[in-house]
């Protein structure tokens, strides 16, 4: 019954573009969301969390949201145990309150 909901609630128009290919990207004003469905910036400041869950980067927002990273189709410039750390000096370098978070 719950796999059910779950693939319903997926179909749903509305959630267009939450599931599939995302683009994430790092910069001084933020992360950057880019999916089939639309782009937005998190600010530093908006980052609550950053924690590194064996094969996962996750990045928890303070709205609620969060961004996961997943080792397996990550494809960036650096590498993937190299990304937490270069995300934290990131967000230490351009947001005003740091992050919580574990390695």
């Amino acid at each position: 019954m719950e796999e059910h909901a779950a693939r319903t609630q997926a179909a749903s128009p509305r959630m267009r573009g939450m599931y599939g290919p995302v683009e994430l990207t790092f910069s001084e004003k933020g992360m950057r969301e880019i999916t089939e469905n639309g782009d937005s910036l998190a600010t530093w400041n908006s980052i609550a969390e950053m924690t590194l869950d064996r094969d996962r980067i996750y990045l928890r927002l303070s709205n609620g949201l969060a961004a996961i990273v997943p080792k397996a189709s990550y494809a960036g410039g650096v590498s993937f145990e190299d990304l937490l750390p270069a995300i934290r000096e990131y967000a230490a370098k351009f947001g005003s309150n740091p992050p919580k978070g574990r390695p």
